[in-house]
């Protein structure tokens, strides 16, 4: 099948961020530098893609990836892409969130705070996202919470994407079949090493 009508997704999650032990998904909050020889690495992979597209969740902390990562890229901004919202519970800190008790998956998909997002909901916006997303090859900075409901979606099962961890400059690769209504998922969180 020609590579051309098929959509190859590239997520790349941001850097670490500035803030810690406080729960940010639409506050929007600078990352830390970033290690060099992880971003040398990063580069060279993401480099070696010829001819791919650039795009990125609005938020600071991934158009900042993208800048320390990629020199002159301007990637362009899907707000599909922007982290879950947690409504009243945004710049809690950790500590503090109230325990919602041992749940399934499926039911953890379904929560959300008050004001806020569920992961469900969340995955719906993503769904909009990658669709506005040209076939070829397309890099993607964006935040676990984006990448995992991205993940739920190729497996047709959108729950099953919380299963998976997602940590800082991974990559996750997915790409979409149109024609056959099909995905294929190639690698979820693959990581540049530090030394």
């Amino acid at each position: 099948m020609n590579a051309s009508s098929n959509r190859k997704i590239i997520w790349v999650r941001h850097a670490p961020i500035a803030v810690k032990g406080v729960l940010c998904g639409r506050i929007d909050v600078d990352i830390l530098p970033i290690n060099s020889n992880q971003c040398r690495r990063l580069q060279s992979d993401l480099g070696s893609h010829e001819g791919a597209k650039y795009f990125s969740s609005p938020a600071k902390r991934c158009l900042g990836t993208a800048a320390a990562v990629l020199a002159n890229c301007d990637p362009v901004q899907i707000s599909d892409f922007w982290e879950i919202d947690f409504g009243d519970m945004e710049g809690t800190r950790l500590s503090e969130l109230p325990d919602i008790g041992a749940r399934s998956l499926q039911e953890i998909a379904q929560h959300s705070y008050t004001n806020g997002e569920s992961h469900l909901d969340v995955t719906e916006r993503v769904i909009c996202g990658i669709q506005k997303l040209p076939m070829g090859t397309n890099i993607v900075f964006a935040h676990a919470g984006v990448i995992r409901a991205a993940i739920g979606i190729a497996l047709e099962e959108p729950a099953k994407g919380l299963a998976f961890t997602i940590d800082h400059l991974s990559q996750t690769v997915i790409t979409e079949f149109p024609k056959n209504n099909s995905w294929s998922i190639e690698g979820v969180n693959m990581k540049v090493p530090r030394q």
